[in-house]
């Protein structure tokens, strides 16, 4: 059984997607366009879509779109508008067909308070919406600041008791805040654009417009592919019956797609192909072809990920109402304009998805040229030079512009492992392997080692990585996966620092660490960038303090007491898991990584001795700054760090200077 997204159901299309040589070649317009000349993209009307027809509109919707302001109303930054007083109408609305509405739906934003928007006596009545209109003169990009809105709902959900400067409660009213913004359409892309689609698969013309588009005029994308060395496995889709293939067979040149996709529950009764054309129940081959992923998605032609799809029985095409778009006709200045409403937040269409939520598919997002997202309601399109999606088929107006992850650098590993930190895996040993690929890209372009999920160049900077403020408590994984001075050795979302490079912070900070050396024991000796089976990090420091931790009834608030020497003070400290306080007391070992040149108040980690060997500690957390004195001297000096106990550090040597050095090992 091939465990696919149902890959028989698309392969007409995807044959006819990755046929360059045949079919006639797409529909081009050049426009001029803020950064110079773009190809217009228009695809003809698939066989799912109606004629031509204006989006429905409730009642309050159509009012606003009624009372569209004048270009040259002074009071064109700001309109208000009555709408739905609950959230229950809303949804009933956009059920019933309101276009409008479904964008407010889907550009659910936050909860909010009164006092935050209006001015006193301007807030909504009791069980009324209000809308907001503001233009966009505020948005960063000049070109764009006389063409877009941003529309802002606001529903009353409950009273809220809040305090005011003078802690004085008082009740305020809580706000649901949904947001959608309004772009102007072209004239020629309203012709052809503005259609009733009602099933993704009408999508595919565009895809391969985008794609040959990519091909041909997109130099960032067009790097050499190696068309003779293959996958281990490919699907040959070259006849209307697929088959399964051994790469290392096949001769000449050959190009291929990559699957991107959620596994869901496997069948135990068959052998399936999942990721990577990875034999699931074979732990050879899966250690073999899970280090492969850099060459399989990096030299593949296009991507395709099913981005709606929650496991491979749903398949890439997806049913969609009417109401997944809406376009209104505004009259400005006598003159009639088209507008595209869509969910401000519109990033959240691709990343709270089923398939953004799992590990492996990040790299399998990045590491590829080109990938087309085959979403719920649209479809979307991603490569070095170009994002666009089914409403914006030339490029995303540069407000709402969907996060991009790469270029794959050391600097843009930052962004990386916060999004990865966000994602779940199905095994814990995977947290490593599931970003093998793009740690191999990275080091083979940029020279610098990697270890266990970090940088050896500048690696001081980056061990103060921290776990973000969520509820519940964490509990540290039980199968060993990573060395508790990385990232990867606990799960949740987390963050790195934003300065990685020594040089930023010399100016204002001293670092108390260096590291000396770092050994790292990879499962498999072939693959550095896999499944580690242990690793130490040698530290030289200038400071290590025993201190005894108290928790204290605003500990919510991320503050301790700490006895340092017999003397007490406050602190902000941030466990990576839940840790055991024996009466309200842990004994730990502060570690400060950098001081302020101003003051002797640092930050750095808090370890935990292993009890293994002399020197030897855990990390378990970190800590800000010495934040507050509660009894001893008013001044914090290093008399307070010294004399060091010798048998707290590893080695004890002397440096070419003649200096007496003390190193501790983490593990």
């Amino acid at each position: 059984m091939l465990k696919a997204i149902k890959i028989m159901a698309c392969v007409p299309e995807i044959r006819n997607c990755l046929s360059m040589s045949h079919g006639s070649l797409p529909t081009v317009e050049n426009t001029a366009t803020e950064s110079g000349m773009a190809s217009k993209i228009l695809p003809p009307l698939g066989k799912h879509q109606a004629h031509p027809e204006p989006s429905q509109l409730c009642f309050n919707c159509q009012n606003i779109i009624d009372q569209w302001p004048d270009d040259s109303d002074p009071q064109r930054t700001r309109r208000r508008f009555s709408h739905y007083g609950s959230e229950s109408a809303l949804i009933a609305s956009a059920d019933h067909g309101c276009s409008l509405c479904t964008q407010f739906v889907l550009g659910y934003n936050c909860k909010t308070w009164s006092n935050w928007h209006w001015d006193e006596g301007e807030e909504p009545g009791l069980g009324e919406g209000r809308v907001e209109l503001d233009s966009g003169r505020t948005l960063r990009s000049k070109h764009y600041r006389d063409c877009y809105w941003w529309i802002h709902l606001f529903i009353p959900a409950r009273p809220y008791n809040v305090r005011s400067g003078s802690h004085t409660p008082r009740t305020e009213e809580e706000y649901l805040q949904y947001e959608v913004g309004a772009a102007p359409v072209a004239a020629s892309d309203t012709a052809q654009f503005q259609y009733n689609s009602l099933n993704t698969e009408d999508a595919f013309s565009l895809v391969k417009q985008w794609l040959e588009s990519c091909r041909k005029s997109h130099p960032l994308c067009s790097g050499a592919t190696n068309t003779e060395k293959f996958p281990t496995r490919l699907i040959d889709i070259a006849s209307n019956e697929p088959r399964l293939c051994l790469g290392v067979g096949l001769k000449g040149s050959i190009e291929y797609s990559t699957l991107s996709h959620c596994w869901g529950s496997p069948d135990p009764s068959n052998v399936t192909l999942g990721k990577n054309n990875k034999v699931q129940d074979d732990e050879g081959d899966w250690k073999a072809e899970s280090a492969r992923m850099t060459n399989v998605y990096g030299e593949a032609v296009l991507n395709i990920a099913a981005v709606g799809a929650v496991d491979g029985s749903v398949g890439c095409f997806f049913e969609r109402s009417k109401t997944w778009r809406c376009q209104a006709k505004i009259s400005v200045e006598h003159q009639e304009k088209t507008l595209e409403f869509f969910p401000f937040h519109f990033q959240k269409l691709l990343t709270e998805t089923p398939l953004a939520s799992r590990g492996w598919a990040l790299q399998e997002r990045i590491l590829p040229r080109r990938t087309v997202f085959f979403g719920q309601t649209q479809v979307f399109w991603e490569c070095n030079e170009l994002q666009a999606c089914e409403i914006f088929p030339n490029r995303y107006p540069p407000e709402i512009r969907p996060e991009k992850l790469w270029p794959i650098t050391t600097k843009g590993c930052k962004n990386i492992v916060t999004s990865y930190s966000r994602c779940s895996i199905t095994f814990s040993r995977d947290k490593l392997v599931a970003l093998s690929g793009l740690a191999r890209l990275m080091q083979e372009e940029s020279g610098i080692e990697y270890v266990a999920g970090l940088w050896r160049k500048n690696l001081e900077s980056q061990l103060r990585w921290q776990r973000t403020h969520s509820p519940g408590r964490r509990e540290r994984p039980a199968v060993y996966r990573a060395p508790s001075w990385s990232w990867a050795s606990i799960d949740g979302s987390l963050m790195i620092p934003k300065r990685s490079d020594l040089s930023e912070r010399a100016s204002h900070h001293i670092f108390n660490v260096t590291v000396r050396r770092v050994l790292i024991q990879p499962l498999s000796p072939d693959n550095p960038f896999g499944e580690i089976l242990s690793a130490t990090l040698n530290l030289r420091c200038d400071y290590l303090c025993r201190a005894n931790l108290h928790e204290i009834e605003d500990s919510d608030r991320g503050y301790t007491l700490i006895d340092l020497e017999r003397k007490t003070f406050r602190i902000s400290v941030l466990f990576d898991c839940a840790e055991v306080f024996e009466n309200r007391r842990l004994r730990v070992h502060l570690l400060p990584i950098y001081t302020y040149k101003a003051s002797f108040l640092c930050n750095g980690l808090i370890l935990q001795p292993t009890g293994n060997s002399m020197g030897q500690y855990r990390r378990i957390g970190i800590f800000d700054g010495l934040q507050e004195r509660v009894s001893g001297e008013d001044r914090l000096s290093e008399a307070d760090f010294f004399p060091p106990h010798d048998n707290d550090y590893s080695e004890i040597y002397v440096d070419e200077q003649g200096r007496t050095q003390r190193a501790i090992d983490i593990i």
